[in-house]
């Protein structure tokens, strides 16, 4: 449902309304939902595996992070601050901000290891050479 409604919003910021895609597109509702379940399973799954990461990891935001988050939002969406404060709760922010730790923890191991398997070869090469 959240995909569904994220692109019907991004429809209408293009001037269409998802009633006129499915006429363009000869789909209904029933039929656009079940094109969004392999990709939202995915998603979700994706989801799960890095909340069991921030938990495994004990990742946590500080306050400053949630500061630094509320202040990034509000410029981002050209809101007050404290709209941004009132609209999304410490917990919200601080879900999204340790998600993307472990988003992060991902990527930096993984390119450790890409370096590692590099120099490896390096190595493995230059032995060959000689």
């Amino acid at each position: 449902r959240q995909m569904a409604e994220e692109f019907a919003y991004r429809l209408q910021a293009q001037g269409l309304s998802l009633e006129q895609y499915f006429q363009f597109t000869g789909m209904d509702a029933n039929k656009y939902i079940e094109t969004l379940k392999p990709q939202a399973l995915k998603r979700t799954q994706t989801r799960l595996v890095l909340e069991a990461i921030v938990d495994a990891e004990d990742l946590k935001a500080t306050k400053d992070e949630i500061d630094k988050e509320i202040k990034d939002l509000s410029s981002e969406y050209n809101m007050d601050e404290k709209t941004v404060r009132n609209t999304l709760t410490d917990d919200m922010l601080s879900h999204d901000i340790t998600v993307r730790k472990a988003m992060d923890l991902i990527t930096d191991n993984a390119k450790q290891v890409a370096k590692a398997k590099l120099e490896t070869k390096d190595l493995d090469d230059n032995k060959e050479d000689k």
